[in-house]
């Protein structure tokens, strides 16, 4: 034993096989030099637990062989007690180490048991007044299982067999969570606070002034969309995507502003505000690039003056004029009628160069104006009940009421509803047309669920795809930019905050098979303060913008979408064909020179001729 004990330095590096067989010999040396080892550093570190009390044999033993004592103690010991440099600790088997973390996981558990019993007991004796009154019910009140609940994901459950054989919808638990982080497609660029409290808010594009003359390089950028607010005051702001404020103004209302509508085009600015009396004001802007007067270029400039950089103020000019006023009318003709009807939906849009307001109210009439405010025509879309939104994109003017949507011929001032083929239940809550296809329609039911139509000349309607069920409830406002659709839950009723849902229609119109629906159908979700009021601007070659007003209306957030849509390369449509057609060009070419040569040239011929 004696002779393995003086050998083990060299054989500890021997092979695998020479360790197995030695290990009780090996334990041994390994005591002996621990031994050695420790009484060396306590004659050098003078026995560094004087201060505890414990005696020098104590402390190498607990330092040298931790399994001699608990493992949870000599762990604690080995975090505590330096070590010199150059000198190692005693190592522990995989398996003490795997038992010293199962029993620091256990104690922390344990911890965690008992504040969450103090939590409950505390909240059980009426401790918890300084908590919110939401996280106290949501703390004490009994719920279904975490794992039952769609937060993110479908549960298990809730996919049947139905969903399978469904053409329309999904089919995976989890198809309703999120692909990516929010934090990758939404940007905040500006907070704007609102004093008084704002009511409405609106995007209004801008064109760009471009000139053939070169721009100095010290020009600020002109703007291209401008953010129009209507403040509970009756006053208009203008303000940039940077938050500036470029122009305040009176609206000359004299009740409260209920409606709100700017213009879609480019050619010509327009803010429009409907009262709750039916008083319409339209007021027309001019934006301008600023420039300075001719005789501050011409001027020579003083040294001593202070100078003001151009970057400093607005890079618009930007003016108003008042341009019209008319009543829409909200007289509905019953004589049951407990109360006045009033506005529920305003729009601005063009139809084949014409311009149109279009109006509904509660009762379920659609007023149309032209754009020098005569009135063209009144459609009644629905038997007493309110026309719950109106919505256009390049003359597609969508309306929802009384649960049901259709699209509105502006020219004729004609309605017609639609029942669509395979669309489970009758009730439309949202409808808007997709932005990437004209006669696509993205509504929402009664329950949150979007559903996406294909019409054909606004005749027929079929379903085309479902998303998932559950991933929006109702409340919800609808809004379509380039492949994604928006859903915004104003309020949810559980928590009171407002939800933004983003839906990837590149799952609309593909197969089970196709790559393209490996993907999550949801983009991104955000929560956020409840929201009285939002808008949504689509921007070419840029990201599209979002605004956000608060309940309160006391502050407006201004977003952007980095949300790019890759469109694969167009395909070859004749690239099989280009083959055999310039094959049978090179024939005829070569019979043309054959035909005009007379036949082929022979050298022979040309000398007997000559």
């Amino acid at each position: 034993m004696a002779a393995a004990c003086f050998s083990c330095g060299s054989k500890t590096k021997a092979s695998l096989l020479l360790l197995i067989i030695l290990l009780p010999d090996l334990s041994c040396c390994a005591a002996n030099e621990d031994d050695a080892l420790a009484e060396s550093y306590d004659s050098y570190d003078k026995c560094a637990d004087t201060r505890t009390g414990s005696s020098c044999s104590e402390t190498r033993s607990r330092r040298h062989w931790p399994h001699a004592q608990p493992l949870k103690e000599a762990h604690l010991h080995e975090a505590l007690e330096p070590v010199p440099k150059g000198w190692s600790k005693a190592k522990a088997s995989i398996l003490q180490q795997e038992m010293l973390e199962l029993e620091l996981l256990s104690e922390l558990y344990q911890q965690r048991l008992s504040i969450l019993e103090d939590l409950q007991k505390g909240l059980q004796m009426g401790l918890g007044r300084h908590l919110p009154s939401s996280n106290v019910r949501a703390l004490q009140q009994s719920m279904p299982p975490l794992s039952e609940q769609v937060i993110l994901g479908v549960p298990p459950a809730a996919v049947t067999d139905e969903d399978y054989s469904d053409e329309v919808g999904e089919s995976a638990a989890g198809s309703t969570s999120t692909a990516t982080a929010i934090d990758d497609f939404l940007v905040s660029k500006a907070v704007i606070p609102q004093e008084p409290p704002a009511t409405h808010i609106g995007l209004m594009p801008l064109r760009n002034h471009r000139s053939s003359a070169p721009a100095p390089t010290s020009q600020v950028a002109m703007p291209t969309v401008l953010l129009v607010v209507v403040q509970a005051d009756g006053d208009i702001c203008l303000y940039t995507a940077s938050g500036d404020l470029a122009l305040a103004f009176r609206s000359g209302h004299k009740q409260a502003i209920v409606q709100m509508a700017v213009s879609p085009m480019q050619d010509e600015y327009v803010v429009a505000t409907v009262d709750s009396a039916g008083v319409m004001r339209v007021h027309r802007l001019f934006v301008r690039p600023r420039r300075g007067p001719q005789e501050q270029r011409r001027r020579v400039t003083n040294p001593d003056e202070e100078k003001v950089s151009n970057h400093l103020g607005s890079p618009a000019n930007i003016t108003v004029q008042f341009n019209l006023a008319t009543r829409v009318p909200l007289i509905d003709g019953n004589l049951n009628q407990s109360s006045q009807p009033h506005l529920t939906a305003f729009i601005m849009t063009s139809t084949q160069g014409v311009k149109y307001f279009v109006a509904g109210d509660s009762v379920g009439w659609i007023s149309v104006f032209t754009r020098n405010g005569t009135l063209h025509g009144r459609i009644r879309v629905s038997n007493s009940l309110p026309v719950a939104g109106i919505s256009a994109h390049l003359g597609n003017v969508v309306y929802v009421a009384g649960h049901q949507w259709g699209f509105i011929d502006l020219e004729k001032a004609t309605a017609r509803n639609f029942i669509c083929h395979k669309y489970e239940t009758s009730l439309v809550h949202a409808a808007v047309t997709d932005t990437a296809l004209q006669s696509r329609v993205i509504a929402a039911d009664q329950d949150g669920t979007l559903w996406v139509f294909a019409t054909r000349d606004k005749r027929d309607c079929k379903v085309e795809h479902r998303f998932p069920r559950g991933a929006a409830r109702t409340p919800l406002s609808l809004s379509s930019v380039r492949g994604f659709a928006l859903a915004l839950e104003a309020s949810r009723t559980f928590s009171g905050r407002s939800e933004m849902i983003a839906f990837n229609m590149s799952h609309v119109g593909k197969g089970w098979d196709d790559s393209a629906r490996d993907m999550s159908p949801i983009a991104w979700r955000k929560s956020s303060r409840p929201v009285r009021d939002w808008a949504v601007q689509r921007r070419y070659q840029e990201g599209d913008l979002l605004a956000m007003l608060s309940q309160d209306g006391t502050e407006i957030e201004i977003f952007e979408l980095m949300m790019q849509v890759y469109q694969p390369p167009p395909g070859d449509l004749l690239g099989n064909f280009k083959l055999p057609v310039f094959a049978a060009a090179m024939i005829l070419v070569m019979g043309y020179q054959f035909v005009k040569q007379k036949g082929p040239f022979d050298p022979g011929a040309a000398e007997g001729d000559g």
